[in-house]
């Protein structure tokens, strides 16, 4: 629900009424076995394939694509600021990187190499999805150089009262844009 109703305000628009047959003929095969993408301005949620994998929170991961992609405009987020994240969060940021490295039924890697270059924002939607999901622990000091890493990026797109200064205002940030 965050999602639609907050879309708008970053040029973006849920689309979760599509068959996996039109997200197919539309947008080819391997969108139609996607929980969710972004196609222009339109985020596409596949209610099937999302609802097969448990994929609850993929409107808000999709979401947060965009609004970081629009925040960062050209740039991308650059392996010195994923490498960082790693090194902040020791030992959890396991979590994250089982989730980016994640496989399917059949053993392929749901993320290649090659996506996750061009696409480094997918470290940053995992970790959301993991604070979501309860499976990252509050640290103050963790979440402290996490505010300092997302919050140029955020405040940039309108979440400029939101509290990056402290540990806990950006573990909440988080964890309220997950609901």
């Amino acid at each position: 629900e965050f999602a639609k109703k907050h879309s708008s305000i970053y040029g973006l628009e849920v689309n979760d009424k599509m068959s996996l047959k039109q997200i197919a003929k539309k947008y080819g095969n391997e969108a139609a076995s996607s929980d969710g993408f972004i196609r222009g301005n339109e985020i596409i949620i596949n209610r099937a394939v999302a609802k097969n994998t448990g994929a609850v929170n993929v409107a808000n991961h999709e979401l947060l694509h965009g609004i970081i992609k629009k925040a960062m405009g050209d740039k991308t987020i650059s392996a010195d600021v994923i490498s960082g994240l790693k090194s902040k969060f020791g030992k959890q940021w396991k979590i994250v990187e089982d989730k980016v490295y994640a496989k399917d039924k059949q053993g392929r890697r749901l993320y290649t190499n090659a996506y996750l270059a061009k696409n480094p924002d997918e470290w940053i939607t995992m970790l959301s999805d993991a604070i979501q999901a309860g499976e990252i622990v509050f640290d103050d000091d963790i979440f402290i150089k996490v505010g300092d890493v997302l919050a140029p990026v955020l405040r940039k797109f309108g979440f400029k009262k939101i509290d990056f200064e402290s540990a806990k205002g950006t573990y909440n940030f988080l964890k309220e844009y997950n609901k």
